[in-house]
């Protein structure tokens, strides 16, 4: 009897520990979500600083090495264009749009604008499934790491499989630098 109630003793205390291991954990990313802005891909919707419907990771909040900020000196679409800062890297940096609901069987055009005035950055376009959890796809779309103070277009097309639900696209720092983006469209454009 006494064993029993030292292993439920035992296995409480390890249940305790874990649900305060889990709940002290942050995701160490910035994500303000608005459902009304839509992509926001001109970064013109604002809420406490920050681009509203894009994760930024690391948080910035949380980062000594990472920075963003609204610039409104160079902008290619509307009033402001997003400005991310990598002085060194630790672990992964980038941003990211929300996830995109897509029609199966539809073909969709991507199109952004980048300057990469220091460092290297790529795009990669990830598709998911109906639960929006597994990743079925994934493709790098843009890369760059020539340094440039102008704007440059990139472009890309897909066609929607039967079995994908969700689209969103992920600009990552690969080099520590500057990388300014701007004006990033996701459009329905037709069928196969």
């Amino acid at each position: 009897m006494r064993k029993r109630h030292a292993i439920d003793v035992f296995y409480m205390t390890l249940i305790v520990f874990g649900l305060l291991a889990v709940s002290s954990c942050k995701k160490n990313e910035l994500y303000v979500g608005n459902a009304e802005a839509g992509l926001n891909g001109s970064f013109e919707v604002i809420e406490s600083g920050y681009p509203v419907n894009w994760a930024i990771f690391p948080s910035p909040e949380n980062s000594k090495t990472t920075s963003v900020s609204l610039n409104s000196a160079t902008a290619c679409d509307g009033k402001y264009s997003m400005e991310l800062v990598t002085q060194e890297l630790k672990g992964t940096t980038g941003i990211r749009t929300r996830r995109l609901s897509v029609n199966s069987g539809s073909r969709y055009k991507i199109s952004f604008w980048a300057m990469n005035k220091a460092g290297a950055f790529q795009v990669n376009r990830v598709i998911r499934d109906h639960s929006g959890k597994k990743n079925i796809r994934a493709k790098i779309i843009a890369r760059s790491s020539q340094p440039t103070d102008e704007w440059q277009r990139f472009d890309d097309e897909v066609l929607i499989a039967e079995n994908e639900k969700y689209l969103h696209l992920i600009f990552r720092v690969i080099e520590p630098g500057t990388l300014l983006i701007d004006d990033v469209v996701i459009e329905e454009v037709g069928g196969d």
